[in-house]
């Protein structure tokens, strides 16, 4: 199998995981301050991972409860086997499964999950953004119609809210979730014109930062200098709004 369909069939397989614990009451066990980690993201988790090793044994992987299996290869797979782990132990079916390959430190194939909503979106790296096998692109809306996300303000809570002050009145629409992988999809398809991420986690973006990028879509830090691995803060637009977002996350 291709690095693209290995991906696919390890998200799909996953999901059947978590559909199997979605709606139940899970044990919670706090890894940090409000982060927690359930039964479900375990062995979603081990099931991931023994199908990209199956297929490719040689690559390095890192995923969010293991860490790092450090092969000393250029490709390393990134894995978040449950994102919006708070949503899906309430209950709530926005969460999803990411997955990213990247060759010499740059993402060149990203694939996202939303099983509830029956969303499977990927992207190769100068080869299109696609959601169901259909391409994608980012919205041309501007402005002042723009529907923006913004992160949670859980952690630097100060930072956070003088950026809903700044964002909120001057744009139409805005919401927050707690599930970086919808909010870059509906970036990436159009459905919403950008996200600010606060403190990023490579494992929560990399995928669909390169959807976004393959959609037609911009990616910078909150300076606007370019996205790179180590990039924390990030802006993702659809490029129409990006240099009025900049001034405005200063």
């Amino acid at each position: 199998m291709t690095p693209k369909q290995t991906a696919i069939k390890a998200s799909i397989e996953a999901t059947k995981i978590l559909k199997k614990h979605f709606g139940k009451t899970l044990e919670e066990n706090f890894k940090a301050k409000k982060e927690i980690v359930t039964v479900a993201d375990l062995e979603s988790e081990k099931k991931i991972i023994s199908i990209i090793k199956k297929q490719f044994p040689t690559h390095s992987i890192y995923s969010e409860e293991k860490g790092l299996e450090d092969n000393k290869s250029d490709y390393q797979w990134i894995i978040d086997p449950l994102d919006g782990t708070g949503n899906f132990a309430r209950g709530l079916p926005l969460y999803g499964i990411i997955l990213c390959l990247l060759y010499k430190k740059e993402p060149i194939l990203g694939v996202i999950n939303i099983p509830k909503l029956n969303i499977l979106a990927h992207a190769e790296k100068n080869k299109g953004a696609f959601v169901n096998n259909k391409k994608i692109k980012v919205s041309k809306r501007n402005f002042n119609k723009t529907f923006f996300y913004l992160p949670t303000p859980w952690k630097k809570r100060e930072t956070v809210v003088k950026l809903i002050n700044n964002i909120c009145p001057k744009v139409q629409m805005t919401r927050s979730i707690d599930c970086s992988a919808f909010a870059l999809l509906q970036t990436a398809t159009g459905q919403a014109e950008g996200f600010a991420i606060y403190e990023s986690i490579l494992h929560d973006v990399a995928a669909g930062i390169l959807l976004i990028k393959e959609a037609g879509g911009k990616v910078t830090n909150w300076e606007g200098k370019p996205w790179t691995i180590n990039s924390k803060n990030i802006l993702v637009t659809n490029g129409v709004i990006h240099n009025k977002i900049i001034k405005l996350l200063k």
